[in-house]
Formats: structure tokens, C-alpha cells, sequence
């Protein structure tokens, strides 16, 4: 037995997955090439973040301004990807198409419709943006509330939205807001859907070679030409260029946590009044 001081790490050998959540962080970290490839994206991996596991509440229905779980979004340089995870073995038999439950649709209306109407200007006046959009969001989506002043869900959207239209050129355009179909099958023994939802998009991974029975090991990858979503930069010639880039990235980012941070104090102090 080791003596463990309070400050020791211990670095886990393998994280095995299971179900469409693990299939879907372990493409987001290794498969993110096939993704833009597929897509017709140019941007490189590099160029991306992911969002993995996106909440915007559980609660959900006609009354309440909530509207579920993505299973990722995925910015690039070009475009917006919402995504819907699928895995092969949760249908026994093979399948031409694919469905998308109703709540799920709704849900990528919801937050296209957020990111096509998203301002600057609406930075830390969520009320200013509520108050434009209240009425036209209502008559949209038959009467669901928008997103409240100080709620949970407004510090989210506002956190999200802020990451997204910094990062992607082409944000606020509902063009390039993208719904995808993450397939994830083993050629094997099954095939991809040959039809997927109206405006969706279907992305085929085949996880055969790196399948533990029905288990994924989140951190391994056979495909050697891939590149990580997040790497180390090469110290070549356009090294500078890219720690600036970083630099920019990371600054961002610390405001919008800073921000984040902000709208949380006013939320728990709206709470204690």
C-alpha cells in the first residue's frame, strides 16, 4: 500500500463508457476530423470547441421557458453544430431512417432561434433582450415563456451564446446553425440509417475497432490520422501567430467567466430577497 499525501493525484488508466454520452465524448476526442469531414467543414480541429452535455433545463414543456439537453454543440470557424447522439445498439433491428423525438426537434428550434437573435449589445442585459424578443418568442413557439431575468437558464444561454458568436464568424446567421446525427455503429454487424430527419445531418462513426464489448475507452483512438480536438501547438513558423490566437481565446474566455460569475452573484441575492 502507497502512503497518499492530501495533495497526491492518481491518474486513472482507462475511463470505460457506456450509451450514447460516452460515444459521444469519446468523437468529440477523437473523432473530430471524421465529424468536419463529413460536414464539408474546413475549419481543422484546432479551430473547434465542443460543448459536451449542454443543459437548459430539465423541466422542459409548454409553460416552462427550460428546453432539455444536447448531447454536444460543436462550433468551428464556419459553422454551428447541434447535435443528437444515436447508438446502434439501442435498435435490435436494423433501421432505414432514423427518427428524432418531438421535444428533441423543439429543442434545436429553440436554440437556433436564440443564436440567430443574439447581440452584443444584449451583453449583461438579459432583461434588454428578453424584453425585444418576449413577444415574438411567445407567438414562435405557441406560448412558451422565454428565458427569465437571473434564472439558471439566462445565465447559461447568455454564458453559451457569448462563446459562440466570439468564436464563430458566421454566428447569428440561422444558415449556418447545423443539426446533426451522430450514428455511432458497428460496421460488423450493422449499417447506418439511409435517411435521417428533415434538416439534419448524418455523421457515420464506426466505433468496431475500439469497442470493450458493449463499453468505450473514452481515451483511446486507433485512427492515427486523427488529430485532437485540442492539441499542443508546434513550435514552427506559425507558432506566434497561434499562442496570439490562444492568447485572444483565453482572454475571452476569462471574461466571459468573469461575467458569468457576475450574473450568479445577482441570481443567489434575488434568491435571499
Amino acid at each position: 500500500m502507497h502512503a497518499l499525501g492530501s495533495n497526491s493525484v492518481i491518474e486513472v488508466g482507462k475511463i470505460l463508457g457506456y450509451g450514447e454520452d460516452a460515444f459521444t465524448l469519446w468523437a468529440l476526442k477523437h473523432r473530430m476530423s471524421t465529424i468536419l469531414e463529413s460536414l464539408k467543414d474546413e475549419s481543422t480541429p484546432s479551430d473547434c470547441f465542443a460543448f459536451y452535455r449542454p443543459s437548459f433545463g430539465r423541466r422542459g414543456g409548454q409553460k416552462n421557458p427550460e428546453f432539455g439537453e444536447f448531447d454536444a454543440i460543436i462550433a468551428s470557424t464556419e459553422n454551428i453544430y447541434l447535435i443528437e447522439g444515436k447508438w446502434d445498439f439501442l435498435f435490435p433491428t436494423k433501421k432505414e431512417e432514423i427518427a428524432v423525438r418531438k421535444e428533441q426537434l423543439l429543442r434545436h428550434n429553440i436554440l437556433s432561434w436564440y443564436i440567430a437573435r443574439w447581440d452584443k449589445k444584449y451583453l449583461g442585459n438579459w432583461d434588454y433582450f428578453a424584453e425585444e424578443n418576449k413577444r415574438n418568442f411567445e407567438k414562435e413557439f405557441n406560448g412558451k415563456p422565454i428565458a427569465l431575468s437571473d434564472s439558471l437558464l439566462a445565465v447559461n444561454l447568455e454564458f453559451i451564446l457569448c462563446f459562440l458568436q466570439k468564436h464563430c464568424r458566421n454566428f447569428s446567421c440561422e444558415n449556418n446553425v447545423k443539426n446533426v446525427l451522430l450514428f455511432f455503429y458497428n460496421k460488423k454487424i450493422n449499417s447506418p440509417p439511409s435517411k435521417v430527419p428533415k434538416n439534419f445531418s448524418l455523421v457515420e462513426i464506426d466505433y468496431s475497432q475500439v469497442a470493450i464489448g458493449n463499453y468505450i475507452n473514452i481515451e483511446y483512438s486507433v485512427n492515427v490520422s486523427e488529430k485532437p480536438l485540442f492539441q499542443s501547438f508546434s513550435r514552427d513558423k506559425t507558432h506566434a501567430k497561434q499562442k496570439k490566437t490562444s492568447f485572444r481565446c483565453k482572454t475571452s474566455i476569462t471574461t466571459m467567466l468573469a461575467h458569468t460569475k457576475d450574473l450568479k452573484a445577482r441570481l443567489q441575492q434575488k434568491k435571499q430577497e
